[in-house]
């Protein structure tokens, strides 16, 4: 069975080796990813694309690549990539099937993905290309980078200045109140989000005071008596965790404590949420509906 196993991985070897020279004989630009890597993808970009992270996946349904997605990682949720192979978690990849399914490039999050796997595809001679991210800025430049690999680079635009314009009419509107919030990443022990996460700036942009902009780090663990004292008005829950995490909270007196908890205003937000990706633009539109309700707002949407 092993045996069979290494005849299998030197067969998908050997055709990487080929799809190489294919692309290596075929017109060619170079990019260069978020790691300083100058990656040579072919004119039109590449065909055969494995993503390594769901807001990957996400990048490259909105630029219109969904039908070049061969696999995707675990957590992947988006209807138009559903029916892909799915290649191992963004931390525990399958790196052995990710080289049998023969990409003509995988795409890695240097946050969110194993060095060792970057490692393996040097090893074997699979392309790859690495984007990065922390802010909102990331997810720009990210989607630049990725419309310059598929030659797309309008697409991407767009999708800034729709986020540009956006965020500019929300951030002039005249909220009736801006509710202190705090976002719980996890509650044992408290993980949340600080200054530089692209979450922190959804938030913000949804009108909503969150207590922990001030702490220098995008995802903090901070104590349960801080958040005692900053008392958020409203909690903000990824909707994957909603159901665990709320029952906890009522079972502790300190987060019972808490105004957001006491009141009610414990709030299930898009999963969508976890992913820096394109549609954040939607989770935003969700966010400020729910927490604002109808108003003035509504025309920074259309």
């Amino acid at each position: 069975m092993q045996r069979s196993h290494q005849i299998a991985l030197f067969k998908s070897l050997i055709l990487v080796g080929v799809a190489s020279l294919v692309i290596a004989l075929a017109p060619t630009r170079t990019v260069t990813d978020r790691m300083g890597r100058s990656v040579v993808v072919p004119i039109g970009g590449p065909q055969r694309v494995v993503t390594m992270n769901p807001s990957i996946a996400e990048m490259l349904v909105w630029l219109g690549m969904n039908d070049r997605i061969v696999a995707v990682s675990e957590f992947t949720d988006l209807p138009e990539v559903q029916d892909r192979p799915r290649v191992g978690g963004p931390m525990t990849p399958n790196a052995e099937y990710i080289v049998t399914l023969r990409p003509d490039l995988v795409v890695l999050d240097r946050n969110h993905n194993p060095k060792s796997l970057a490692d393996l595809l040097d090893r074997v001679g699979v392309p790859y290309f690495v984007v990065a991210t922390q802010g909102i800025e990331d997810v720009r430049e990210n989607l630049r980078l990725l419309g310059e690999v598929f030659g797309c680079p309008e697409r991407a635009q767009a999708w800034w200045d729709r986020w540009t314009v956006t965020t500019q009419c929300l951030d002039k509107t005249a909220w009736k109140r801006r509710p202190r919030a705090f976002f719980l990443l996890w509650e044992r022990p408290v993980y949340t989000v600080g200054w530089g996460s692209f979450i922190l700036e959804v938030l913000e942009h949804a009108g909503l005071d969150v207590v922990t902009r001030a702490v220098p780090r995008p995802w903090p663990q901070v104590d349960l008596e801080a958040v005692v004292r900053w008392d958020p008005e409203v909690l903000l829950i990824p909707a994957n965790q909603y159901a665990s995490v709320r029952a906890n909270l009522e079972a502790l007196p300190a987060w019972r404590s808490v105004t957001a908890v006491r009141a009610g205003r414990v709030i299930s937000v898009p999963t969508r949420i976890l992913h820096p990706s394109p549609y954040l633009l939607d989770v935003l539109r969700e966010i400020v509906e729910r927490l604002h309700g109808e108003g003035p707002w509504i025309e920074c949407f259309r």
